[in-house]
């Protein structure tokens, strides 16, 4: 039986963790602490239905057809499906952010996840600041995931 360090799994809990893509332990599940779109649908905060995409993130995402109608709250953009919200990427900002926000443990700070969502806004993509690399929103969306373990 191994036993594994909280430093050691945050590893994989991070961009450049994701980006390295460590092939010795793709079996494993690593737990990073974080909740799914879904759960935070059913966990809504009284800010999540008045705080706005733009207000935490300073744009709004625009999905397939280059819009959203109105300034979407973060409750509403986590409601949004199909081409509203192309790759779940607004759901998955919104879960990550709050994530960030209530969870003490959870690997990136609040500052960080609006840095990561900030760039795909403005620039179709984020850049990591340790290897230069980039994820557009797709990537985003699956580094995000990994992070959420319900």
């Amino acid at each position: 039986m191994a036993v594994s360090s909280k430093p050691a799994l945050a590893h994989f809990c991070t961009v450049s963790g994701f980006l390295s893509g460590n092939l010795s332990h793709h079996d494993d599940r690593h737990y990073c602490g974080g909740r799914s779109p879904g759960y935070w649908m059913n966990h809504v905060t009284p800010e999540m239905k008045t705080r706005t995409f733009r207000e935490v993130f300073g744009d709004v995402w625009r999905g397939k057809y280059g819009k959203w109608s109105g300034d979407p709250t973060l409750y509403e953009v986590l409601k949004m499906t199909g081409h509203d919200d192309r790759y779940q990427f607004g759901a998955h900002a919104v879960a990550a952010f709050q994530n960030a926000l209530e969870f003490s443990d959870y690997p990136m700070s609040v500052d960080e996840v609006v840095d990561i969502v900030a760039q795909v806004l403005a620039f179709g993509y984020y850049t990591s600041p340790g290897t230069g690399q980039t994820l557009d929103a797709q990537d985003v969306v699956g580094f995000f995931y990994q992070t959420f373990d319900a």
